[in-house]
């Protein structure tokens, strides 16, 4: 289609071979364009149009052209759906484009109920786009608004009107799935997913569920702190999901305790394969006592000051310092201290003192006892 390809290429540059583009001929190449986008339209001339709406996204001028007309909007949505799969991979490459901006993602959410599809989508272990679904749902939950509208769509409100909290459904499904082994049949590796999670868990209301002391969804994602069987997406998505729900100190001492767990799961990864004497050993949970010589620590520096950061919320209350205090966490960070000062960025080295001095301090004074003033520590959303 190469005269709408210059008319498209017109509109973003504004400038055309001859004059300006104006507003009729800007109107005339939206109505143009949406004919190629219809369903039943011809696959070689769908595609050829997408791969200029592709374009368009790319470009500041391109989505404020879709965005202005909605009819190509629509048009582009309802081709997610479309049976042609290199129909439906540029519509995906184009949406996800477009929920990166955020004029386009106010609008999305405001006027399109695209959540609930996208979830049906991620579910469906032989979909050839659940990634792409997952990405779109990461862009849309980045703000509150979105993550509190994902929430609503995956979870059946409870009819209360002395709360408004949430039933566990489709959350759960999602994480089900995130945990299993090759779910998806068609490839997907859904190692998004655990950057959804990260999004919702930065809201009152999908901290809430994950902590759920009757179904604990938290538990379920712990070993993804793993770098030895886990992907660094997957790493990143839960390390920061964990820390989110850290900021909840009335949860502190069950996280901590047997039923969670969460203190081995979070000092595994900063462990390396130093030499503890027995009475050291014996002190430390079960799982990092006696590593062998060659343990390797968690690589990426980034993640180590988020398993160190979410240390550092657990011990802010008096219950939660006194479970790492008694479960040997001082010696695991005493030498994660040394090794950083000599092959870490200087944070991290800074984040192990500060977690140090706190674990070898004496108590506060009573009415002291709640550390709460951690910098560098604030939720972007809450609600």
């Amino acid at each position: 289609m190469p005269r709408h390809s210059l008319l498209i290429d017109a509109i973003v540059n504004r400038t055309h071979p001859h004059s300006s583009v104006t507003k009729m001929a800007e109107t005339k190449v939206a109505q143009e364009l949406v004919q190629f986008l219809r369903i039943s339209t011809k696959p070689e001339l769908k595609i050829a149009a997408l791969q200029n709406v592709v374009g368009l996204t790319n470009d500041a001028n391109g989505i404020a052209f879709i965005l202005k007309y909605k009819d190509v909007f629509e048009a582009l949505l309802s081709l997610l759906k479309d049976k042609v799969k290199e129909v439906s991979d540029n519509a995906y490459k184009a949406v996800i484009n477009l929920s990166a901006d955020d004029s386009a993602l106010k609008q999305i959410i405001n006027d399109y109920d695209i959540i609930t599809d996208l979830i049906k989508t991620i579910c469906d272990p032989k979909s050839f786009h659940a990634d792409e679904a997952c990405k779109i749902l990461n862009n849309l939950t980045r703000t509150e608004k979105g993550a509190l509208e994902f929430l609503k769509k995956c979870q059946k409100k409870i009819d209360n009107d002395k709360n408004d909290d949430f039933s566990d459904s489709k959350l759960k499904e999602l994480i089900d799935i995130f945990c299993k082994t090759k779910f998806n049949e068609k490839g997907s590796t859904l190692d998004h997913i655990g950057t959804i999670l990260t999004n919702v868990t930065q809201t009152v209301k999908g901290r809430k569920l994950l902590l759920d002391h009757e179904s604990p969804l938290i538990g379920q994602l712990l070993p993804f702190l793993n770098p030895d069987s886990s992907p660094l997406l997957r790493r990143r998505g839960i390390s920061m999901t964990i820390k989110n729900c850290c900021f909840d100190h009335e949860h502190h001492e069950w996280l901590l305790g047997e039923e969670v767990g969460i203190l081995e799961h979070l000092l595994l990864p900063l462990a390396g394969g130093e030499e503890f004497s027995e009475d050291e050993n014996e002190s430390l949970p079960l799982d990092l006592q006696y590593l062998p010589e060659d343990k390797k620590r968690e690589p990426d520096s980034s993640i180590r000051i988020i398993l160190l950061e979410s240390l550092l919320l657990l011990c802010a209350d008096k219950p939660g310092r006194m479970i790492l205090k008694n479960s040997g966490t001082y010696y695991i960070i005493r030498e994660l201290h040394q090794w950083e000062i000599e092959n870490g960025p200087e944070e991290n080295g800074e984040q192990c003192e500060k977690l140090v001095q706190i674990l070898i301090a004496d108590e506060p004074e009573p009415g002291m006892e709640n550390l709460w003033e951690i910098p560098n520590e604030k939720l972007k959303l809450d609600t």
